[in-house]
């Protein structure tokens, strides 16, 4: 357990950090750049995403699995890592040259020249791929200090890149992009520097098969996931134009913030509840319970703490960006059932079986997705994008927890969970309040004593946190 909250506070104090400077700078940067700017951004972004999911098969998935099989054999360890490196750097770079070679036959629609613009991001999307490999690799070791200095040091640097290119550079995509390839350089050097202990030439491929079929199983879940997430903006973008996608980014990125925090818990939860899986026992049960409980919680608060404070985060934007303030709202609900959904997940990821079941569940909601989409857009705009993202959630939340049980049972506190809820949703209302000094100060007041009641929900005792903290430090 304090191992679980040493390294979840350890990554959630560094997305805090960088994401907090990220958000800072929003207001920033919506100045600087025009919605149809950010439009032609966002969608290049999404393109780069996809690309490299598809070239790497997400074959660091496999890295985070058969770890728990290796850890006690170094050598075994490394094969699988060296043998997972040289596989994915042949078939990327393979579909990579192929989209290079092809890019003004796959690329007609975009609205600005693949050169150099779409480059950059693909550039930078290749050699992430390698970064992400190590990364996985670091996680499930549990080197939270390490990630946390490499992942602030490197998020600065691209931080400090994108400030200073995009004042530089008239042409504002221009500069965004060549900051973002200057980035993924750095990460691909962090690549090389922490695969020095992990990687040999004395590696043999025999079982990179196995590894591929595990990550293959995984691959409609994430593909799915991406379509869900991502398939959106090439529907706004193609329906109503790069200005109303710019918006609608903007709106979806900010309603995105949660999940920035609830991945950085996840990476810490995963590998902590894999072990627990490994040594199931009654006390381990209890523990994840409880794990669970907080979770839920903490999730259920940051997601209507946004909600309430909406407006004046949107108010902080350039004018131009105001009528986000709607996608933001219904992308935070619904993104407050993804992070809802992580809690449960786990079991699918682990008893190998239901990695099948997962995909499809997966997949249905992508199908409904973009059925959605095509649907809702054309008659509601952005609003009607939102909405189908919403409902793509919704459809994936059940089925998650009825088969992760099936999995692993495990008897979770719902009544909790349920009171947690109807607490936070009476709290929402003040989201109604319009903007003023006078009602900033009442939902500050009404927030910090909405966070007491949850603590009392959740039968926390200032004795434990305090104890909880000294042994964090040791």
């Amino acid at each position: 357990m304090i191992r679980f909250i040493k390294n979840s506070s350890l990554y959630l104090l560094t997305t805090i950090i960088l994401n907090a400077s990220s958000f800072l700078l929003l207001p920033y940067y919506t100045r600087l750049i025009s919605p149809d700017e950010f439009g032609n951004i966002y969608l290049m972004q999404t393109i780069s995403t996809i690309l490299g999911m598809i070239a790497s098969i997400q074959i660091q998935t496999s890295i985070t699995r058969y770890y728990y099989d290796y850890k006690e054999n170094t050598q075994k360890l490394k094969n699988m890592y060296s043998s997972i490196i040289c596989y994915t750097f042949l078939q990327s770079t393979i579909i990579y040259g192929f989209v290079f070679y092809m890019n003004s036959k796959i690329f007609w629609f975009l609205e600005i020249e693949f050169f150099p613009y779409m480059a950059f991001f693909l550039i930078s999307s290749y050699l992430l791929i390698f970064y992400n490999l190590v990364l996985s690799l670091l996680y499930v070791e549990e080197k939270a200090r390490v990630i946390s200095i490499i992942s602030i040091l490197a998020g600065i640097i691209s931080i400090i890149l994108t400030i200073i290119l995009v004042n530089k550079f008239d042409d504002k995509i221009y500069g965004f992009a060549l900051s973002k390839l200057l980035s993924a350089i750095f990460y691909f050097i962090l690549f090389i520097y922490f695969s020095k202990d992990y990687f040999t030439i004395k590696f043999r491929m025999t079982d990179i098969k196995e590894y591929i079929t595990f990550s293959l199983q995984r691959l409609p879940t994430g593909f799915s996931s991406w379509l869900v997430t991502f398939a959106d903006r090439f529907m706004v973008y193609g329906y109503i134009g790069a200005y109303e996608n710019g918006l609608y980014s903007t709106g979806y990125k900010m309603g995105q913030i949660p999940d920035l925090i609830y991945n950085a818990i996840n990476q810490a939860y995963v590998p902590y509840v894999f072990n627990n899986y490994t040594n199931q026992n009654d006390k381990n049960n209890t523990k994840l319970i409880e794990i669970a409980n907080y979770m839920f919680t903490l999730f259920i608060f940051v997601i209507f703490i946004l909600i309430v404070f909406s407006k004046e985060l949107i108010f902080i934007l350039d004018r131009r960006y105001k009528d986000s303030l709607g996608i933001m709202i219904i992308i935070l609900m619904a993104y407050g059932l993804n992070g809802i959904k992580l809690i449960f997940h786990c079991p699918m990821d682990y008893v190998k079986k239901y990695g099948k079941i997962k995909s499809i569940i997966w997949m249905s909601s992508a199908v409904i997705n973009v059925i959605l989409n095509a649907i809702l857009i054309p008659k509601f705009g952005v609003y009607g994008a939102a909405i189908a993202t919403l409902i793509s959630y919704i459809v994936t939340i059940i089925p998650t927890i009825y088969f992760s049980n099936k999995a692993i049972y495990i008897k979770y506190d719902y009544v909790k969970m349920f009171k947690v809820t109807m607490i936070s949703i009476i709290y929402s209302f003040l989201f109604l309040f319009d903007i003023s000094i006078l009602n900033l100060i009442m939902k500050i007041m009404v927030t910090i004593f909405y966070m007491l009641v949850l603590i009392k929900v959740n039968d926390i005792k200032i004795c434990d946190v305090k104890n909880t903290i000294i042994q964090m430090k040791r």
